[in-house]
């Protein structure tokens, strides 16, 4: 049995998705540009194919420029206003061989997520 179209372009879409957070990671740009136009495309295709859920959705996708952004972000400060920013983070949760840690501007109104790798004992 063929899936209809609609639910493989969702599929599709998804591993697109996985794609985007792996290549923001690793901060590679021309990944994460790839990905997010392939995303767009099929939200494009999604809406021509009469996908209504993705028509009404109203969820915020970064722009490209805020994608490279966020790959070129150090960890200090704010990803959007610079590493002078007022930031407030959460406590660090340890999992592993890596941790993530929750954080605001003050300034801007941003929240993002500090993810680190753990890769060398001492």
């Amino acid at each position: 049995m063929v899936e209809p179209l609609v639910q493989r372009l969702r599929r599709i879409r998804a591993d697109v998705a996985g794609e985007i957070d792996t290549a923001s990671r690793q901060g590679d740009t021309v990944m994460m540009t790839a990905a997010v136009r392939s995303r767009d495309a099929l939200n494009d295709m999604l809406v021509a194919a009469g996908d209504e859920e993705t028509a009404r959705c109203e969820e915020r996708h970064a722009s490209l420029d805020e994608l490279n952004a966020m790959a070129h972000y150090s960890g200090v400060g704010c990803p959007e206003c610079g590493p002078d920013a007022d930031v407030e983070g959460d406590g660090v949760d340890i999992d592993g061989a890596g941790a993530r840690q929750e954080v605001t501007c003050s300034e801007c109104g941003g929240a993002w997520v500090n993810r680190y790798k753990f890769d060398d004992r001492e």
